[in-house]
């Protein structure tokens, strides 16, 4: 495994300068950050996956090292990704995508179907339109925080809800600096334009395997998972118990592992080998688990 970290390229897509990382050989695997975040939120996935896979893993634009040029949609990010893709000569390919990443790695595969071999959706929804109370006054929130504290005390509250344990404070740290620098208009452009995104009536559409990975602790109920699971062609999901929205960062060799296992050929997740996985119910005990509080108490 490498310990250097990876050298950042440039690409010139749809008129904007998108930053990248380009690690391994292998079949090819795109990794696509959430909001406000970068490449660097998947600083573990790259060092693991990189040692069997060509990993991808891009700023989207605004985010990270990109140019900030807008204006700001999941389309435009998914047509960005799309056409990096193009650019690099891909082929066929795996994404894994979280939180607005998942969205966008949706919106990917809706427009381009046949390029996208599996998918790996981790904390996201397909759709993120407040549609109840609780969910508004969630947006709400959010745009008044960034409007009354600003971006970098904002990413300290996120990073704070996202990793709340004492031993979690360097990881903590390390996510709310990094995340801390994307601009406010690019920040509140990509919130709204998330807050009107939806694909629900397309999910039929995503006929690739795909793996919804879900955490007990997230922003939403884990249920809306299970539920967006089940209306799925070829999907299966796993619940974390006891993790929170920054799954990836939070639990990186157990997200890692269930990743690994539905990418590979012949894992325990893949996508003929499985077929206790690909039914899922409203109640979340019928859900496969991975209760990382006990995995703690071991280490």
């Amino acid at each position: 495994m490498n310990s250097e970290p990876a050298p950042i390229r440039q690409a010139l897509v749809n008129g904007a300068r998108l930053a990248y990382v380009d690690q391994g050989q292998g079949p090819p695997l795109l990794l696509v950050h959430g909001l406000g975040a970068s490449h660097g939120d998947w600083e573990a996935q790259i060092a693991h996956f990189s040692r069997i896979f060509r990993v991808i893993a891009p700023d989207l634009r605004g985010h990270g090292d990109s140019d900030d040029i807008g204006p700001y949609s999941v389309e435009r990010f998914a047509t960005d990704l799309l056409q990096l893709v193009e650019q690099l000569q891909l082929g066929s390919h795996a994404v894994v995508g979280h939180s607005l990443g998942g969205a966008v790695a949706m919106q990917m595969a809706i427009l381009r179907p046949e390029r996208i071999v599996k998918l790996v959706l981790s904390n996201t929804l397909p759709e993120f339109r407040p549609r109840t109370f609780k969910q508004r006054q969630m947006l709400w929130y959010r745009l008044l925080m960034v409007r009354l504290i600003g971006i970098p005390a904002l990413s300290r509250r996120t990073a704070a809800a996202m990793f709340p344990r004492p031993e979690q404070a360097e990881l903590r740290a390390q996510v709310a600096l990094r995340n801390g620098r994307v601009p406010k208009a690019v920040y509140l452009s990509s919130l709204r334009a998330l807050s009107g995104w939806s694909v629900q009536d397309k999910l039929q559409w995503l006929r690739m395997p795909t793996l919804v990975l879900a955490s007990e602790l997230d922003y939403f109920d884990p249920r809306l998972a299970q539920n967006f699971t089940e209306a799925l062609p070829d999907g299966r999901c796993r619940l974390f118990q006891g993790a929170h929205h920054g799954l990836p960062m939070e639990f990186p060799d157990e997200f890692n592992r269930a990743v690994m296992d539905f990418l590979m050929p012949g894992g325990a997740l893949s996508a003929k080998a499985e077929s206790t996985l690909s039914w899922l119910r409203v109640d979340t005990q019928a859900m496969p688990k991975i209760d990382v509080r006990e995995l703690l108490k071991k280490s």
